[in-house]
């Protein structure tokens, strides 16, 4: 064996190991230090330099700031001032802001600040939302907020009155997830059935209905808005709705009524036998409400729920205004199962507007509660029967 070339070759062994392992250990570093950076610090350093939102996600948000939630707004030497103020966030120019009250739109800004004094001199609650307009055209709206304007001289009288809607509302159970008890207070004298709101303006009303079907398709409060009224007494039950909707598509009468334009009435007569009930059964009644064509069909009523079983007794009275309809019924409490209505009684209840823009598809529900689904009763929300406090 040639021991001068092995030595040679041993010499260059040496020299190559320390190389080799060399850059074995720097690969192996580097692969660390990208496993570390991409995997648990990119993500923090990301986070630090950009709020904690991921890069390019849209930011659109919009919320009154003023007022509150329920807020009360006295009235003084005859009116009420509201300082509104909305908050917009956004990655996007800001086009447009508009806010509404009772559907109808108040004010409109195209920068910032984004509030204002509104005044009034009419007692009673107010509903308002905003909406938002970007660079894009895209539209965001507030959740709807309610607010009380009062007098002092009815303070006494509604406070007590308000108190006991708080109280017994404390003392219920019911589906929180699906929006504030509705109240419906008692009437000492019989509504009159004609599809006006005339002589309505003393009971409680409801405006802030929620996109449930196709909410994609709700382009603003002309496309399609609501505001109900509920009343009772010993005999009936009483409804009116006011109803905005830019295009009316009223089928008429028979198998085709439920493909127009109508209501969807909801009521759970046992709600805390069937408080964890989804079935519709035997207590449970739907009602479809059609407002007619306004010419040579009249408005009325279809039995949804139960199945093969048709009501009778009901009063049902429309009429069109510009935009809309009023439609306005009465319904014998004995029809819904119930032989003595008592007060702070409670049910399960929804109320589902449609809109039939197309002939016999509906494009669009809004809904009472939140996440109505007129299949499943523990979506529906809740009515109480409320009768004035007896004045001392």
């Amino acid at each position: 064996m040639d021991f001068k070339k092995s030595k040679i070759l041993k010499k260059r062994e040496d020299k190559v190991n320390p190389t080799l392992a060399f850059f074995v250990i720097l690969l192996t570093s580097t692969i660390v230090f990208l496993f570390f950076y991409l995997i648990i610090l990119g993500p923090f350093v990301s986070k630090l330099f950009t709020g904690g939102r991921e890069p390019g996600k849209a930011v659109f948000e919009i919320a009154f700031s003023s007022p509150q939630e329920d807020e009360k707004i006295v009235i003084l030497e005859g009116k009420a001032t509201l300082d509104i103020e909305v908050v917009v966030e956004s990655n996007r120019k800001i086009d447009e802001v508009n806010v509404y009250i009772n559907g109808e739109l108040i004010k409109t800004f195209n920068k910032e600040p984004f509030k204002f004094k509104w005044e009034t001199s009419d007692s009673g609650k107010y509903s308002l939302y905003a909406e938002v307009i970007n660079d894009l055209g895209e539209k965001k709206e507030s959740l709807p907020i309610e607010v009380t304007v009062y007098s002092p001289e009815e303070e006494e009288i509604k406070e007590t009155l308000v108190n006991k809607i708080n109280r017994v509302i404390s003392e219920i159970e019911y589906r929180k997830t699906n929006g504030y008890p509705k109240i419906c207070l008692k009437t000492e004298d019989p509504i009159i059935i004609d599809g006006t709101t005339e002589n309505w303006e003393d009971f409680d009303s409801f405006s802030a209905f929620k996109a449930t079907f196709k909410p994609e398709a709700l382009t603003s409060s002309t496309d399609l808005s609501g505001r109900f009224y509920s009343a009772w007494n010993n005999e009936n039950l009483y409804l009116i709705m006011d109803v905005t909707d830019d295009v009316l598509t009223t089928l008429g009468k028979d198998e085709d009524i439920q493909k127009g334009d109508g209501l969807l009435f909801s009521i759970d007569t046992n709600l805390y036998g069937d408080i964890n009930t989804r079935i519709l059964d035997a207590d449970d009644y739907q009602l479809f409400i059609s407002p007619g064509n306004f010419s040579n069909i009249n408005s009325q009523v279809k039995t949804i729920v139960p199945e093969q079983y048709e009501l009778t007794g009901i009063n049902i009275a429309s009429t069109r205004k510009v935009g809309g309809y009023y439609i306005e019924l009465k319904i014998p409490w004995i029809q819904l199962g119930i032989q003595n209505p008592q007060d702070e009684m409670v049910f399960g209840f929804n109320l589902d507007i449609l809109d039939t823009d197309h002939l016999g598809e509906h494009e669009l529900i809004i809904s009472s509660s939140p996440r109505a689904n007129s299949q499943d009763a523990l979506t529906f929300g809740t009515l109480i029967l409320i009768e004035h406090p007896t004045e001392d």
